[in-house]
């Protein structure tokens, strides 16, 4: 399956580095299952989701897992889900960018946090949404810093994490799921236990 701006051999390199066992040995096959590679489009997201996983989001699940046991203040945690719109000049890889981002992708939520989306990026056309979504955030984050409890300001609520593992995903619409990687996070956490 070929789509536009998608490296076509991101699923074969993609399965391939799984499959030989190149990076994760005896724990490729599992690896592979929460990281599926069927189209090149699933690759691309996949290795996409690895990456990001490997740089930031499974060493903060680890923390956020290790605090549950011996910490003693409250965790909230939150998942940024807004693909934020993009400049109209914006190559990626060479390639016209669509109107919005390839995914959510790490500190994208800087922006919304201090209600900067102008002044950071006055290129791109904001939404009301987007806006709406900055207040949202500004406000979380200043009653986190005031209480240390982010609810408040007629919000929708943001449950304590340990409290069946929730998330509150921050998009157009503000909501709290159950935590979504946890499958992913927890076969790198099996592949990491066995490194000497």
């Amino acid at each position: 399956m070929k789509q536009k701006g998608v490296d076509p051999l991101a699923f074969a390199k993609f399965q391939q580095a799984a499959e030989q066992k190149k990076r994760f040995g005896t724990h490729a096959e599992a690896i592979l299952k929460v990281y599926p590679a069927s189209t090149d489009a699933e690759a691309l997201e996949s290795a996409a989701s690895l990456s990001s996983d490997s740089f930031i989001g499974y060493s903060t699940w680890r923390w956020i897992e290790a605090h549950q046991k011996t910490g003693k203040s409250r965790v909230y945690r939150y998942s940024f889900d807004r693909k934020i719109p993009v400049a109209p000049d914006t190559m990626v890889n060479g390639v016209a960018a669509t109107s919005r981002d390839i995914g959510a992708r790490h500190a994208g939520e800087i922006e919304y946090v201090f209600s900067a989306l102008e002044l950071s990026l006055p290129k791109v056309p904001w939404e009301a949404s987007d806006r709406k979504l900055a207040d949202a955030m500004t406000t979380y984050w200043a009653n986190f810093a005031r209480t240390g409890d982010p609810n408040g300001g007629g919000l929708p609520a943001w449950p304590r994490y340990d409290q069946g593992r929730r998330v509150l995903h921050l998009d157009e619409t503000i909501k709290d799921a159950p935590e979504p990687n946890r499958g992913r996070y927890e076969a790198l956490e099996a592949f990491a236990q066995k490194q000497p």
